[in-house]
């Protein structure tokens, strides 16, 4: 007699494939509890940082133009996305340099970490989250906060780095 799996799909085999292993341990992780919370705290956190642009907007207009400040938001993220590139590309090549000597790369993983965090709040609009960010891509901070963001997720990356070596053969 069949089995119970054999008999609700006739033919089909068991899929073991890493991508849809991968896929569906991602989708697992939303029912999270722990995870759920932590998004939720991130996003309300990042939510709340256009109430203080809003205000800091409201109160420049008193001494400058309205459209030279917008000019001002536009023009600093602009910069933003141009001074960002470089580190995340540099941080990139530094881990894909590593993964391809054969070395763990905790390091890459942390500044890649911390260079998109500062990435992150250079390309939201404002001044405030600019400063932020462009205090954050000094080399010392970054690596910084990208240790304090990897230190948690390092079985994840370390399976990720696995899964890298597997594929990349």
């Amino acid at each position: 007699m069949r089995n119970t799996r054999e008999s609700l799909i006739v033919g089909a085999r068991p899929c073991y494939h890493p991508t849809a292993m991968l896929s569906m341990k991602a989708l697992m992780r939303f029912l999270d509890r722990g995870f759920v919370f932590r998004a939720l705290l991130v996003v309300m956190l990042y939510s709340l940082i256009p109430f203080g642009e809003c205000f800091l907007l409201v109160m420049l207009t008193r001494y400058l133009d309205r459209y030279l400040l917008l000019a001002g938001v536009a023009a600093t993220a602009l910069v933003g996305i141009l001074v960002s590139a470089r580190p995340i590309t540099r941080a990139l090549e530094t881990l894909h340099k590593s993964i391809d000597e054969g070395r763990y790369p905790a390091e890459p993983f942390a500044v890649l970490a911390g260079t998109l965090v500062a990435a992150t709040l250079l390309v939201t609009p404002g001044f405030i989250t600019d400063a932020f960010g462009f205090i954050l891509l000094t080399p010392f901070l970054r690596r910084f906060l990208g240790r304090l963001i990897t230190a948690p997720m390092r079985p994840r990356l370390t399976e990720l780095y696995e899964y890298i070596k597997l594929y990349e053969r």
